[in-house]
């Protein structure tokens, strides 16, 4: 544009022609061109570095410090003492000084505005992350005393979205873990809501699944998570609204799935719909890490006052 602008100002001046303001822009293109080339050089030079960081730091990974105890069987206890936590990219404290006591075979339902901290305490709790300060204990054993193998026994995670791998229906439930009958995974599909879609498909539980062989739809992906945390019976579960992106129709689906595993367990519901809450014994309302209100759902809607009554009141049932 500057090029463009000196050769009309040079042309109406009478300093210079039509073809000298063409000859110009024609050379300060030529200039700009390789100049372009060593930017887009230098940019894939600073992505090449950031892509070579992060192998290096895949294939030097940190210690992890291991426990050795072992959870038993059956619905867990979970407590939290002062506990404090906040992501390593931030300074600020996600979770402040919280301290929460669940006893086994209770259904706590989350909630909370976003950044309140309420996802943040469920991977807490499941130990995908590990609090900086305060003590977490599961059936009075410190989280971190506990083998890994034993926290994943245990405890139960299903999120938003699940992955699924390019792989039979069989691997895909186990999660290449050895050990599961046949007959056991097709339980625990039978108890999901998938018996009928397992018998439909051509080659069983040997059908192979994931991109590029038997897409799945959202609410199959979702039943098909379910199904692997059936199978492994753990004591803990924890749902970050398992059934948030799926359809109606698949989510009564996957809510009576839900309702079969949480029976007789421990349930962490992280909610993002006042809807889904009733069905818990004990709602927890966080806000910015801390707790700030709880109780049993009815008993706090029908108080007047109440974070959880002015939730419903300012028609915030939908989504948080």
């Amino acid at each position: 544009m500057l090029a463009i602008g000196i050769g009309i100002w040079r042309y109406q001046s009478g300093t210079g022609t039509i073809g000298e303001a063409v000859a110009l822009l024609g050379y300060v293109t030529l200039v700009i061109k390789p100049i372009e080339e060593i930017r887009g050089i230098v940019q894939e030079y600073q992505q090449a570095r950031g892509v070579l960081s992060r192998i290096d730091e895949l294939m030097s990974p940190a210690p992890v410090v291991d426990g050795t105890r072992t959870l038993a069987s059956g619905p867990l206890s979970v407590r939290l003492d002062h506990v404090s936590y906040r992501y390593p990219s931030s300074p600020d404290w996600v979770i402040r000084d919280l301290s929460l006591t669940i006893p086994a075979v209770t259904h706590v339902a989350i909630i909370g505005r976003t950044g309140s901290g309420k996802t943040t305490l469920g991977r807490l709790v499941s130990r995908i992350e590990r609090a900086q300060q305060g003590l977490i204990t599961l059936n009075d054993m410190p989280i971190d005393t506990i083998s890994e193998s034993s926290m994943r026994q245990a405890v139960g995670v299903i999120s938003q979205e699940s992955d699924i791998f390019n792989a039979t229906l069989r691997d895909n439930i186990t999660c290449f873990a050895p050990g599961f009958t046949d007959d056991a995974i097709r339980t625990a599909l039978t108890t999901c809501g998938l018996g009928d879609w397992l018998a439909s498909l051509p080659e069983g539980l040997d059908t192979p699944i994931g991109d590029g062989e038997r897409a799945l739809s959202p609410g199959e992906q979702q039943l098909l998570a379910v199904a692997r945390i059936a199978i492994r019976q753990p004591g803990l579960i924890v749902l970050d609204e398992a059934s948030a992106h799926v359809d109606p129709a698949n989510e009564q689906r996957i809510a009576t799935a839900l309702t079969s595993l949480t029976r007789q367990r421990t349930t962490l519901t992280i909610a993002h719909r006042l809807n889904t809450v009733y069905a818990a014994d004990l709602v927890i309302i966080m806000a910015d890490g801390v707790i700030i209100e709880s109780g049993a759902p009815i008993q706090l809607a029908a108080t007047p006052g109440s974070h959880f009554a002015t939730l419903l009141a300012t028609n915030l049932a939908e989504v948080l």
